[in-house]
């Protein structure tokens, strides 16, 4: 049992930075891996302790958006939007950084993001 929590832990440090993934990802999969919920909730807590998600969040709608080609930016804050919410983000995160990005650059179709 000592193996899980180090396990959820490790495996958790080593993806949020990179995959840039929100609370409900990280909890979805770990427990996909079948480890239990207090080593899983210990581990969340651990891991976003280090990291903000809001910032996180901001990385990964960055990330998501450099990949859209210009004609299929037309929705770009609906499919920023899913997107984050895939990667496992509450609404008020999401809500938040389509907001910082709408008023960024006002002009964007559908509360898109700026380039950064």
């Amino acid at each position: 049992m000592l193996n899980d929590a180090r396990f959820a832990c490790d495996w958790a440090c080593s993806r949020v930075p990179t995959k840039l993934w929100g609370r409900e990802r990280v909890r979805r999969e770990l427990l996909a891996k079948g480890i239990s919920l207090d080593y899983v909730e210990s581990a969340i807590e651990q891991v976003y302790s280090e990291y903000d998600e809001f910032d996180l969040a901001l990385h990964a709608a960055q990330r998501k958006r450099r990949g859209m080609t210009a004609n299929r930016r037309g929705s770009e804050g609906e499919k920023v939007a899913r997107y984050l919410q895939r990667q496992g983000f509450p609404f008020e995160i999401i809500f938040k950084v389509l907001k910082m990005h709408s008023e960024r650059d006002p002009d964007s179709s559908a509360g898109g993001l700026a380039s950064e």
